[in-house]
């Protein structure tokens, strides 16, 4: 009867520190899964040290333009835009953005630029439409 009450009190006390073990590695995946995963700011967020403030910019030799983008939530946007057009926010280090601009009948010269904090990181030129994008804070 002994004996049992010992192998029962150790089976415990593995089952105590299997647990235990358990939870302490919950919280350092936790920790880096937050590291992994950056999601886009949203208004009213703090953002990483490592935040850029990206600026759109859209010009051409027509009046107005379909604009396409990435807007600072990874959201979608499209808009009919008159031209010159820019839209800036500000995004943490390796957020994808995204502008194509395109005109109703194809013909038209438009350009479609990107800052990054303030120096110009992608840019392109074409008729009829014009596409750059990236993931933030690359080359």
């Amino acid at each position: 009867m002994m004996s049992l009450r010992l192998v029962g009190c150790l089976g415990l006390g593995v089952l105590i520190t299997i647990v235990i073990a358990g939870g302490v590695l919950a919280l350092r995946m936790n920790g880096i899964g937050a590291m992994i995963e950056r999601a886009p700011a949203t208004p009213g967020t703090e953002l990483p040290q490592n935040a850029i403030t990206i600026t759109y910019r859209v010009s051409g030799s027509v009046a107005t333009a379909g604009v396409t983008y990435q807007d600072a939530s990874d959201a979608t946007r499209d808009e009919r835009v008159s031209l010159p057009w820019q839209q800036a926010f500000t995004v943490g280090n390796g957020a994808y953005v995204h502008v194509t601009a395109r005109t109703d009948d194809g013909a038209g010269s438009l350009t479609c630029e990107i800052l990054a904090s303030g120096a110009t990181w992608r840019h392109a030129s074409g008729t009829g439409e014009a596409s750059c994008g990236g993931f933030a804070g690359t080359q």
